[in-house]
């Protein structure tokens, strides 16, 4: 899944003339994922206590390097597309933030122009992830928008949705490592 992910990112990028930069955690990962991530991912390490406090500081370093539209794409939604991508970017034109909401309840993309103070200070993995966002966000008077919806892959049950994406997609190839894993191990639900 993660190859898809990194594959597909940098397809997108090149596409929609983005640079990429891969922020992995843990630390000990660092080496083995910068030899898988493809060109012209540039790899460092994610810093902060939590994985709220690290998308957090992604986004601030990336603004801090004058980047004036930053991206932050999950590792477990394969079926995020150049759609997606491109969507958010146009969103960012006219507003602050934009959540691509997952299924689940979280969000597979998130768009910013700025960091936002706390954006991510409350419980990650809930299905509340993407109210609390919002909401936190909107409190603070800034101006949200929500992208097309995707789905990430968190349980067997999700390949369900996996299998009805693929037969349905017009960009299978976004995901097609991840459709042959399933398929080459026979996991596709009944």
């Amino acid at each position: 899944m993660l190859d898809d992910v990194l594959h597909a990112t940098a397809e997108h990028a090149l596409e929609l003339g983005l640079e990429t930069l891969l922020a992995v955690h843990p630390h000990d990962a660092l080496i083995e994922l910068a030899d898988r991530a493809p060109a012209p991912f540039r790899v460092i390490a994610q810093r902060g206590d939590g994985l709220g406090a690290r998308m957090d500081r992604s986004i601030r370093q990336a603004c801090a390097a004058g980047y004036e539209r930053v991206l932050l794409r999950g590792s477990d939604n394969p079926t995020v597309s150049s759609l997606h991508l491109r969507t958010t970017l146009d969103l960012l034109d006219r507003h602050e933030v934009v959540l691509t909401p997952d299924r689940d309840g979280g969000y597979g993309l998130v768009g910013v122009r700025a960091p936002v103070d706390g954006l991510f200070d409350h419980a990650m993995s809930s299905d509340d992830l993407l109210d609390d966002t919002v909401r936190g966000a909107r409190a603070q008077g800034v101006d949200v928008a929500l992208g097309p919806e995707s789905f990430d892959l968190d349980s067997i049950e999700d390949l369900t949705r996996l299998d009805e994406w693929r037969r349905m997609s017009r960009e299978p190839h976004t995901c097609a490592r991840t459709i042959a894993w399933v398929e080459d191990h026979g996991m596709w639900p009944a």
